[in-house]
């Protein structure tokens, strides 16, 4: 396995998906709006970015450390998140 598909399987395809959405929501509106949402959001939004750069820090940093069992942790809190978000279970890897 490759250092590109343990990213883009593990963290980076979520996170992809979930750019790719909000970039396909937030073009008609910023084009609409201009960047009025952006900006009258602006705390909410970078206290998202904050949060989902530090837990991308933490994975890195459990898997330069061989810190497996933290990286497990780290992920199946992503997993529960996802679940309540979305109302079903899933499993991890």
């Amino acid at each position: 396995m490759t250092a590109d598909i343990v990213g883009l399987g593990l963290i980076g395809g979520s996170f992809a998906k979930t750019y790719h959405k909000v970039c396909e929501l937030c073009q008609p509106i910023a084009h609409e709006y201009g960047f009025t949402f952006v900006i009258e959001n602006k705390d909410n939004i970078i206290n998202e970015l904050d949060h989902f750069l530090a837990t991308l820090h933490e994975a890195r940093d459990a898997i330069d450390s061989e810190d497996y069992e933290g990286l497990k942790q780290i992920l199946e809190e992503g997993r529960h998140r996802k679940e309540e978000i979305d109302g079903k279970q899933y499993t991890l890897c």
